[in-house]
Protein backbone atom coordinates (compact mmCIF):
# COMPACT_ATOMS: atom_id res chain seq x y z
CA UNK A 1 0.00 0.00 0.00
CA UNK A 2 1.23 3.31 -1.11
CA UNK A 3 2.43 5.44 1.94
CA UNK A 4 -0.22 8.47 1.11
CA UNK A 5 -2.86 5.74 1.40
CA UNK A 6 -2.13 5.73 5.23
CA UNK A 7 -1.85 9.82 5.16
CA UNK A 8 -5.15 10.22 3.49
CA UNK A 9 -6.91 7.98 6.22
CA UNK A 10 -5.81 9.89 8.58
CA UNK A 11 -6.75 13.16 6.97
CA UNK A 12 -10.48 11.44 6.86
CA UNK A 13 -10.22 10.36 10.44
CA UNK A 14 -9.47 13.93 11.09
CA UNK A 15 -12.32 15.78 9.23
CA UNK A 16 -9.56 17.15 6.52
CA UNK A 17 -11.74 15.97 3.19
CA UNK A 18 -10.47 19.21 1.33
CA UNK A 19 -7.23 18.32 1.37
CA UNK A 20 -7.99 14.40 1.26
CA UNK A 21 -9.02 15.31 -2.43
CA UNK A 22 -6.29 17.33 -3.03
CA UNK A 23 -3.53 15.21 -2.23
CA UNK A 24 -5.51 12.02 -3.80
CA UNK A 25 -6.00 14.13 -7.15
CA UNK A 26 -2.37 14.99 -7.49
CA UNK A 27 -1.32 11.24 -6.15
CA UNK A 28 -3.25 10.19 -9.58
CA UNK A 29 -1.96 12.58 -11.70
CA UNK A 30 0.58 10.82 -11.21
CA UNK A 31 -0.54 7.09 -10.67
CA UNK A 32 -3.66 6.88 -12.70
CA UNK A 33 -3.66 3.13 -12.12
CA UNK A 34 -3.67 3.05 -8.25
CA UNK A 35 -7.46 1.84 -8.07
CA UNK A 36 -7.05 2.10 -4.20
CA UNK A 37 -6.37 5.61 -4.57
CA UNK A 38 -9.69 5.98 -6.87
CA UNK A 39 -11.80 4.41 -4.40
CA UNK A 40 -10.19 6.84 -1.55
CA UNK A 41 -11.04 9.57 -3.37
CA UNK A 42 -14.87 8.63 -4.66
CA UNK A 43 -14.99 7.82 -0.27
CA UNK A 44 -13.64 11.57 0.11
CA UNK A 45 -16.21 12.77 -1.93
CA UNK A 46 -18.66 11.14 -0.10
CA UNK A 47 -17.58 12.64 3.05
CA UNK A 48 -17.44 15.81 1.99
CA UNK A 49 -21.25 15.50 0.65
CA UNK A 50 -19.99 15.96 -3.12
CA UNK A 51 -22.72 13.02 -3.98
CA UNK A 52 -23.14 13.63 -7.56
CA UNK A 53 -18.51 13.25 -8.01
CA UNK A 54 -18.27 10.26 -5.43
CA UNK A 55 -21.55 8.52 -7.67
CA UNK A 56 -19.43 8.95 -10.84
CA UNK A 57 -16.04 7.84 -8.98
CA UNK A 58 -17.76 5.09 -7.43
CA UNK A 59 -19.60 3.68 -10.79
CA UNK A 60 -16.19 3.69 -12.65
CA UNK A 61 -14.83 1.38 -10.51
CA UNK A 62 -18.12 -0.69 -10.02
CA UNK A 63 -18.10 -1.25 -13.05
CA UNK A 64 -14.64 -2.86 -14.05
CA UNK A 65 -15.29 -4.95 -10.52
CA UNK A 66 -19.23 -4.98 -9.46
CA UNK A 67 -18.81 -7.64 -6.86
CA UNK A 68 -16.34 -5.65 -4.38
CA UNK A 69 -18.21 -5.20 -0.88
CA UNK A 70 -16.55 -1.94 -0.48
CA UNK A 71 -17.63 -0.75 -3.34
CA UNK A 72 -21.30 -1.97 -3.34
CA UNK A 73 -21.44 -0.04 0.22
CA UNK A 74 -19.98 3.21 -0.73
CA UNK A 75 -22.92 3.05 -3.71
CA UNK A 76 -25.38 2.09 -0.51
CA UNK A 77 -23.91 4.73 1.40
CA UNK A 78 -24.68 7.84 -1.79
CA UNK A 79 -27.85 5.91 -1.94
CA UNK A 80 -28.74 6.98 1.52
CA UNK A 81 -27.62 10.63 1.32
CA UNK A 82 -29.70 10.93 -1.39
CA UNK A 83 -33.09 9.67 0.31
CA UNK A 84 -32.24 6.34 -2.13
CA UNK A 85 -33.77 4.19 0.09
CA UNK A 86 -34.92 1.19 -2.46
CA UNK A 87 -31.39 1.40 -3.80
CA UNK A 88 -29.61 0.92 -1.08
CA UNK A 89 -31.94 -1.68 0.43
CA UNK A 90 -31.35 -3.29 -2.83
CA UNK A 91 -27.43 -3.13 -2.78
CA UNK A 92 -27.37 -4.23 1.22
CA UNK A 93 -29.56 -7.35 0.40
CA UNK A 94 -27.16 -8.09 -2.79
CA UNK A 95 -24.11 -7.57 -0.39
CA UNK A 96 -25.88 -10.50 1.63
CA UNK A 97 -26.34 -12.52 -1.27
CA UNK A 98 -22.66 -12.62 -1.73
CA UNK A 99 -21.94 -13.50 1.75
CA UNK A 100 -24.61 -14.44 4.31
CA UNK A 101 -21.88 -13.97 6.80
CA UNK A 102 -21.02 -10.59 5.92
CA UNK A 103 -22.48 -8.95 9.18
CA UNK A 104 -21.81 -5.41 7.93
CA UNK A 105 -24.25 -6.39 5.45
CA UNK A 106 -26.90 -6.75 7.75
CA UNK A 107 -26.21 -3.74 9.21
CA UNK A 108 -26.37 -1.63 6.28
CA UNK A 109 -29.32 -3.41 5.79
CA UNK A 110 -30.88 -2.39 9.34
CA UNK A 111 -29.59 0.90 8.79
CA UNK A 112 -31.78 1.43 5.87
CA UNK A 113 -34.83 -0.06 7.75
CA UNK A 114 -34.05 2.02 10.52
CA UNK A 115 -34.42 5.64 8.40
CA UNK A 116 -37.90 4.10 6.11
CA UNK A 117 -38.82 4.08 9.68
CA UNK A 118 -39.01 0.19 10.01
CA UNK A 119 -37.51 -0.16 13.86
CA UNK A 120 -39.10 -3.27 14.66
CA UNK A 121 -37.60 -5.39 11.03
CA UNK A 122 -34.05 -3.05 11.82
CA UNK A 123 -33.90 -4.65 15.25
CA UNK A 124 -33.82 -7.99 13.50
CA UNK A 125 -31.51 -7.32 11.21
CA UNK A 126 -29.22 -5.79 13.94
CA UNK A 127 -29.49 -8.81 16.18
CA UNK A 128 -28.63 -11.09 12.52
CA UNK A 129 -25.52 -8.92 12.73
CA UNK A 130 -24.87 -9.07 16.26
CA UNK A 131 -24.85 -13.10 15.96
CA UNK A 132 -22.23 -12.98 13.17
CA UNK A 133 -20.20 -10.56 14.71
CA UNK A 134 -21.07 -9.70 18.44
CA UNK A 135 -18.72 -6.86 19.16
CA UNK A 136 -19.32 -5.13 15.82
CA UNK A 137 -19.97 -1.49 17.06
CA UNK A 138 -21.84 -0.06 14.54
CA UNK A 139 -24.78 -2.27 15.62
CA UNK A 140 -24.47 -2.33 19.09
CA UNK A 141 -24.46 1.69 18.78
CA UNK A 142 -27.67 0.97 16.16
CA UNK A 143 -29.03 -1.52 18.23
CA UNK A 144 -29.29 1.91 20.97
CA UNK A 145 -30.96 3.81 18.75
CA UNK A 146 -33.45 1.05 17.65
CA UNK A 147 -33.93 0.48 21.51
CA UNK A 148 -34.55 3.65 22.44
CA UNK A 149 -36.92 4.42 19.39
CA UNK A 150 -39.29 1.78 20.39
CA UNK A 151 -39.39 1.86 24.56
CA UNK A 152 -37.12 -0.55 25.18
CA UNK A 153 -34.91 1.66 27.28
CA UNK A 154 -33.84 -2.15 29.67
CA UNK A 155 -32.45 -3.80 26.18
CA UNK A 156 -30.60 0.03 25.17
CA UNK A 157 -28.77 0.36 28.59
CA UNK A 158 -27.92 -3.18 27.80
CA UNK A 159 -26.10 -2.17 24.35
CA UNK A 160 -24.68 0.48 26.09
CA UNK A 161 -22.50 -1.23 29.00
CA UNK A 162 -21.17 -3.72 26.24
CA UNK A 163 -20.33 -0.78 24.21
CA UNK A 164 -18.69 1.36 27.29
CA UNK A 165 -16.51 -1.98 27.73
CA UNK A 166 -15.23 -1.99 24.58
CA UNK A 167 -14.38 1.00 24.12
CA UNK A 168 -15.47 3.29 27.01
CA UNK A 169 -14.39 6.69 25.20
CA UNK A 170 -16.12 6.52 21.97
CA UNK A 171 -17.88 9.34 21.66
CA UNK A 172 -20.70 7.72 20.14
CA UNK A 173 -21.22 5.50 22.86
CA UNK A 174 -21.18 8.29 25.29
CA UNK A 175 -23.33 9.90 23.37
CA UNK A 176 -26.08 7.10 23.63
CA UNK A 177 -25.66 7.12 26.69
CA UNK A 178 -26.45 10.42 27.62
CA UNK A 179 -29.48 10.11 25.53
CA UNK A 180 -30.67 6.87 28.13
CA UNK A 181 -29.70 9.56 30.94
CA UNK A 182 -32.44 12.21 29.14
CA UNK A 183 -34.84 9.35 28.86
CA UNK A 184 -34.88 9.09 32.54
CA UNK A 185 -34.77 12.96 33.37
CA UNK A 186 -31.39 12.71 34.81
CA UNK A 187 -30.75 16.03 32.85
CA UNK A 188 -27.09 17.38 34.85
CA UNK A 189 -25.71 13.89 33.79
CA UNK A 190 -26.97 13.87 30.41
CA UNK A 191 -24.85 17.09 29.93
CA UNK A 192 -21.86 15.91 31.58
CA UNK A 193 -21.98 12.82 29.66
CA UNK A 194 -22.26 14.91 26.69
CA UNK A 195 -19.57 17.81 27.39
CA UNK A 196 -17.46 14.21 27.54
CA UNK A 197 -18.24 12.88 24.44
CA UNK A 198 -17.79 16.59 22.56
CA UNK A 199 -14.71 16.88 23.86
CA UNK A 200 -13.19 13.62 22.64
CA UNK A 201 -15.28 14.50 19.01
CA UNK A 202 -16.52 18.01 19.16
CA UNK A 203 -18.55 16.95 15.22
CA UNK A 204 -20.33 14.42 16.58
CA UNK A 205 -23.58 15.36 15.58
CA UNK A 206 -25.58 12.92 17.91
CA UNK A 207 -23.58 14.26 20.43
CA UNK A 208 -24.46 17.98 19.52
CA UNK A 209 -27.95 16.46 18.89
CA UNK A 210 -27.75 14.85 22.72
CA UNK A 211 -26.62 18.67 24.39
CA UNK A 212 -28.92 20.89 22.50
CA UNK A 213 -31.60 18.69 23.94
CA UNK A 214 -30.33 18.57 27.64
CA UNK A 215 -30.09 22.25 27.39
CA UNK A 216 -33.62 22.85 26.62
CA UNK A 217 -34.23 20.35 29.08
CA UNK A 218 -33.23 22.20 31.81
CA UNK A 219 -36.75 24.01 31.04
CA UNK A 220 -40.07 21.69 33.08
CA UNK A 221 -41.99 22.33 30.28
CA UNK A 222 -39.93 21.37 27.87
CA UNK A 223 -39.04 18.00 29.35
CA UNK A 224 -42.78 17.28 29.13
CA UNK A 225 -42.16 18.20 25.17
CA UNK A 226 -39.50 15.53 24.74
CA UNK A 227 -41.09 12.93 25.99
CA UNK A 228 -44.12 13.64 24.12
CA UNK A 229 -42.00 13.67 21.10
CA UNK A 230 -40.70 10.66 22.28
CA UNK A 231 -44.24 8.91 22.77
CA UNK A 232 -45.14 10.18 19.09
CA UNK A 233 -42.14 8.48 17.43
CA UNK A 234 -43.14 5.27 18.22
CA UNK A 235 -46.70 5.16 16.75
CA UNK A 236 -47.75 4.37 13.24
CA UNK A 237 -49.38 7.35 10.97
CA UNK A 238 -52.26 6.49 11.47
CA UNK A 239 -52.50 6.07 15.48
CA UNK A 240 -50.72 9.50 15.09
CA UNK A 241 -53.63 10.53 13.16
CA UNK A 242 -55.93 9.26 16.17
CA UNK A 243 -54.02 10.76 18.92
CA UNK A 244 -54.05 14.54 17.12
CA UNK A 245 -57.61 13.88 15.47
CA UNK A 246 -58.83 12.56 18.71
CA UNK A 247 -57.39 15.64 20.93
CA UNK A 248 -59.04 18.34 19.10
CA UNK A 249 -62.49 16.23 18.91
CA UNK A 250 -62.01 15.91 22.81
CA UNK A 251 -61.53 19.74 22.93
CA UNK A 252 -64.42 20.94 21.11
CA UNK A 253 -66.72 18.76 23.00
CA UNK A 254 -65.35 19.89 26.01
CA UNK A 255 -66.10 23.34 24.48
CA UNK A 256 -69.03 22.43 23.99
CA UNK A 257 -70.38 21.18 26.72
CA UNK A 258 -68.99 24.56 28.47
CA UNK A 259 -70.88 26.48 26.46
CA UNK A 260 -74.64 25.02 27.97
CA UNK A 261 -73.05 24.61 31.33
CA UNK A 262 -73.06 26.71 34.14
CA UNK A 263 -71.18 27.92 37.34
CA UNK A 264 -67.85 25.49 38.84
CA UNK A 265 -68.33 23.58 35.56
CA UNK A 266 -68.43 25.68 33.15
CA UNK A 267 -65.51 27.31 34.76
CA UNK A 268 -63.55 24.34 35.02
CA UNK A 269 -64.14 22.64 31.44
CA UNK A 270 -63.23 25.88 29.93
CA UNK A 271 -59.88 25.99 31.74
CA UNK A 272 -59.09 22.61 30.29
CA UNK A 273 -60.32 23.44 26.65
CA UNK A 274 -57.88 26.63 27.06
CA UNK A 275 -55.06 24.74 28.36
CA UNK A 276 -55.48 22.19 25.54
CA UNK A 277 -55.25 24.95 23.38
CA UNK A 278 -52.37 26.52 24.98
CA UNK A 279 -50.69 23.12 24.76
CA UNK A 280 -51.01 22.24 21.40
CA UNK A 281 -50.02 26.10 20.46
CA UNK A 282 -46.53 25.32 22.81
CA UNK A 283 -46.15 21.83 20.64
CA UNK A 284 -45.27 24.41 18.21
CA UNK A 285 -43.44 26.84 19.44
CA UNK A 286 -41.50 25.83 22.31
CA UNK A 287 -38.83 24.27 19.95
CA UNK A 288 -37.55 27.58 18.44
CA UNK A 289 -38.03 29.48 20.94
CA UNK A 290 -35.91 27.51 23.24
CA UNK A 291 -33.60 27.36 20.59
CA UNK A 292 -33.98 31.25 20.33
CA UNK A 293 -32.78 31.41 23.86
CA UNK A 294 -29.78 28.87 23.09
CA UNK A 295 -28.56 31.39 20.42
CA UNK A 296 -27.94 33.56 22.88
CA UNK A 297 -25.74 31.03 25.19
CA UNK A 298 -22.27 31.26 24.55
CA UNK A 299 -22.19 27.30 24.35
CA UNK A 300 -25.59 27.12 22.95
CA UNK A 301 -25.31 28.83 19.58
CA UNK A 302 -22.04 26.97 18.75
CA UNK A 303 -24.89 23.68 18.53
CA UNK A 304 -27.72 25.19 16.58
CA UNK A 305 -27.26 24.84 12.63
CA UNK A 306 -27.98 28.01 10.47
CA UNK A 307 -31.48 26.21 9.60
CA UNK A 308 -32.68 26.49 13.66
CA UNK A 309 -31.10 30.01 13.82
CA UNK A 310 -33.18 31.12 11.25
CA UNK A 311 -36.62 29.39 11.93
CA UNK A 312 -35.51 30.64 15.53
CA UNK A 313 -34.97 34.16 14.97
CA UNK A 314 -37.89 34.20 12.73
CA UNK A 315 -40.64 33.22 15.36
CA UNK A 316 -38.82 35.55 18.33
CA UNK A 317 -39.68 38.46 15.64
CA UNK A 318 -43.46 37.11 15.08
CA UNK A 319 -43.31 36.82 18.68
CA UNK A 320 -41.79 40.48 19.61
CA UNK A 321 -44.33 41.70 16.94
CA UNK A 322 -46.94 40.36 18.35
CA UNK A 323 -46.62 41.49 22.16
CA UNK A 324 -46.06 45.21 20.56
CA UNK A 325 -49.27 45.16 18.97
CA UNK A 326 -51.19 43.94 22.23
CA UNK A 327 -49.21 46.45 24.35
CA UNK A 328 -50.34 48.91 21.64
CA UNK A 329 -53.83 47.69 21.80
CA UNK A 330 -54.39 47.59 25.46
CA UNK A 331 -53.07 51.25 25.72
CA UNK A 332 -54.73 52.88 22.76
CA UNK A 333 -57.75 50.41 21.72
CA UNK A 334 -57.23 50.37 18.37
CA UNK A 335 -58.82 47.04 17.12
CA UNK A 336 -56.11 46.59 14.39
CA UNK A 337 -53.66 46.23 16.48
CA UNK A 338 -55.25 43.33 18.42
CA UNK A 339 -55.92 41.97 14.78
CA UNK A 340 -52.21 42.31 14.32
CA UNK A 341 -51.17 40.82 17.43
CA UNK A 342 -53.13 37.41 17.47
CA UNK A 343 -51.71 37.38 13.52
CA UNK A 344 -48.10 37.44 14.66
CA UNK A 345 -48.70 35.33 17.15
CA UNK A 346 -50.25 32.60 15.10
CA UNK A 347 -47.59 33.10 12.71
CA UNK A 348 -45.06 31.81 15.07
CA UNK A 349 -45.94 28.54 13.59
CA UNK A 350 -45.18 28.87 10.16
CA UNK A 351 -42.07 30.70 11.19
CA UNK A 352 -40.71 27.96 13.62
CA UNK A 353 -41.55 25.19 11.52
CA UNK A 354 -40.60 26.04 7.59
CA UNK A 355 -37.47 24.37 7.72
CA UNK A 356 -38.23 21.17 9.22
CA UNK A 357 -38.42 18.86 6.21
CA UNK A 358 -35.08 17.72 4.56
CA UNK A 359 -36.09 18.31 0.98
CA UNK A 360 -35.98 22.04 -0.40
CA UNK A 361 -39.39 21.07 -2.19
CA UNK A 362 -41.08 21.18 1.15
CA UNK A 363 -39.77 23.64 2.44
CA UNK A 364 -40.65 25.77 -0.12
CA UNK A 365 -44.75 24.58 -0.17
CA UNK A 366 -44.42 25.70 3.41
CA UNK A 367 -42.83 28.56 2.97
CA UNK A 368 -45.50 29.29 0.24
CA UNK A 369 -48.21 28.33 2.77
CA UNK A 370 -46.87 31.21 5.40
CA UNK A 371 -46.80 33.54 3.13
CA UNK A 372 -50.08 32.82 1.62
CA UNK A 373 -51.07 33.28 5.41
CA UNK A 374 -49.11 36.43 5.85
CA UNK A 375 -50.93 38.54 2.85
CA UNK A 376 -54.03 37.48 4.18
CA UNK A 377 -53.56 38.77 7.61
CA UNK A 378 -52.39 42.00 6.50
CA UNK A 379 -55.21 42.40 4.30
CA UNK A 380 -57.08 41.41 7.20
CA UNK A 381 -55.68 44.11 9.12
CA UNK A 382 -56.28 46.82 6.69
CA UNK A 383 -59.53 45.92 6.34
CA UNK A 384 -60.78 45.59 9.71
CA UNK A 385 -61.25 41.67 9.44
CA UNK A 386 -64.02 40.18 7.90
CA UNK A 387 -63.18 37.23 4.72
CA UNK A 388 -59.59 37.80 4.77
CA UNK A 389 -59.62 37.40 8.65
CA UNK A 390 -61.54 33.90 8.55
CA UNK A 391 -58.90 33.08 5.89
CA UNK A 392 -55.59 33.82 7.56
CA UNK A 393 -57.13 31.74 11.16
CA UNK A 394 -58.24 29.37 8.30
CA UNK A 395 -54.72 28.86 6.47
CA UNK A 396 -52.89 28.70 9.94
CA UNK A 397 -55.20 25.57 10.76
CA UNK A 398 -54.91 24.38 7.31
CA UNK A 399 -50.79 24.42 7.71
CA UNK A 400 -50.99 22.54 11.07
CA UNK A 401 -53.10 19.35 9.05
CA UNK A 402 -50.43 20.22 6.39
CA UNK A 403 -47.52 20.07 8.41
CA UNK A 404 -48.56 17.26 10.34
CA UNK A 405 -49.10 15.04 7.39
CA UNK A 406 -45.90 16.16 5.58
CA UNK A 407 -43.81 14.90 8.91
CA UNK A 408 -45.94 11.95 9.91
CA UNK A 409 -45.23 10.48 6.60
CA UNK A 410 -41.78 11.23 6.60
CA UNK A 411 -40.99 10.39 10.41
CA UNK A 412 -43.83 8.05 11.98
CA UNK A 413 -42.98 4.09 12.68
CA UNK A 414 -43.90 1.81 10.01
CA UNK A 415 -44.84 -1.85 9.83
CA UNK A 416 -44.14 -4.26 7.88
CA UNK A 417 -47.66 -6.43 6.93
Amino acid sequence: MHPLHFHVETLLRQGKTDEAIKRLQSHLGEYPEDEHAKYLLAFSYYLSNKLHEARTAAEVLFSSDPEQPHLISLLAEIDIAEDKYDDAESKAKFLIGLDPNFANAFVLLGRVKYLQGYYDVALQQISKALELDPENREALNLKVRLSDAIGQYDQARESINELLNLDPENPTTLANLGIQMLNEGKVTEALEIFSRALSIQPTNMLARHGMMEALKSRFWIYRLFYQYQKMMSRLSAKNSWMVIIGTYVFARILGGVADVSEGTLQSVLNALVILIAITFFLSWVINPLLNLVLSKNKYGKLLLDDREKKMANLTGISLLIAIICLIGYFVTAYYRLLLAGLLFIGLMIPAGTWLNPDKEDKQQKLRNFGGAILVAGMAAIVFGGGLFLVLSFLGLFGYQFYFNKMMISDFSRKFEK
